[in-house]
């Protein structure tokens, strides 16, 4: 699978595609058992990122980390 395709599916994952482009690389999925086994993995990979809370990001451990190395 060369690196154009797969460009070409992450766009069209990321709803980057005209509905024609999108077309034709859905029949290229349908035809290709190597290029819907990466459609899947993305589409996978994609909702579990939309689903995955990142709300630990938001916390600030700097106090609790200085008041550790002061002890």
């Amino acid at each position: 699978m060369n690196e154009g395709i797969k460009e070409r599916i992450s766009a069209l994952v990321d709803g980057e595609l005209s509905e024609f482009e999108a077309r034709r690389i859905l029949e290229e999925i349908e035809a290709n058992p190597e290029l819907r086994d990466y459609w899947l993995r993305l589409q996978i990979a994609k909702s579990g990122l939309k689903d995955q809370s990142l709300g630990f990001i938001d916390k600030d451990i700097s106090n609790g980390t200085f008041d550790r190395k002061a002890s």
